[in-house]
């Protein structure tokens, strides 16, 4: 019986690190993003081999409008090995949303180079162009969207609104 209870009370760091997160992002949603912000650095050093604590602690700066401290952050999340497109999505729309858009299309671009079936890139694109009411240059990013990853419904939306 002493064997067995240490193991059903321990948690690995990782699992404590998850933990942390879940309550990070309940904080956001709540409209405490600072907190999250502490309580995410806390679960960074507990698993510090993913991106998913920068990821929600770049999103946490994106949240307070703080777009040049979003871009600080989620230029480091692209580096790490488990990285996704949503990664490369966060980066450019931190730049577009930082008035520059040229870096964020350069971003999408990188982005689609690692994950070329990626819906959601091409949908970050056609949005560069729509907010600059480029609607035509729009357009063919959502309907390459749709081609390339037809359950993405984003872009669907997107074009359907444009059309």
């Amino acid at each position: 019986m002493l064997l067995i209870a240490p193991n059903v009370f321990c948690q690995t760091n990782k699992e404590l690190a998850l933990a942390k997160k879940r309550k990070a992002i309940e904080l956001m949603d709540n409209g405490s993003p600072d907190e999250s912000i502490i309580l995410l650095e806390e679960a960074k050093k507990l698993d510090p081999d993913t991106y998913l604590y920068d990821y929600e602690i770049g999103y946490a700066y994106t949240d307070k409008k703080d777009y040049p401290k979003a871009l600080e952050i989620y230029k480091k999340v692209i580096k790490y090995k488990d990285a996704n497109d949503q990664c490369y999505q966060m980066l450019g729309n931190s730049y577009d949303y930082n008035n520059d858009p040229k870096s964020a299309l350069k971003t999408y671009d990188k982005g689609l180079k690692k994950f070329p079936n990626s819906g959601r890139l091409y949908l970050e694109k056609g949005n560069v162009y729509l907010n600059q009411k480029k609607f035509n240059e729009a357009l063919p990013f959502y309907e390459q969207g749709i081609k390339i990853d037809p359950t993405f419904p984003s872009n669907y939306y997107r074009a359907i609104k444009l059309l």
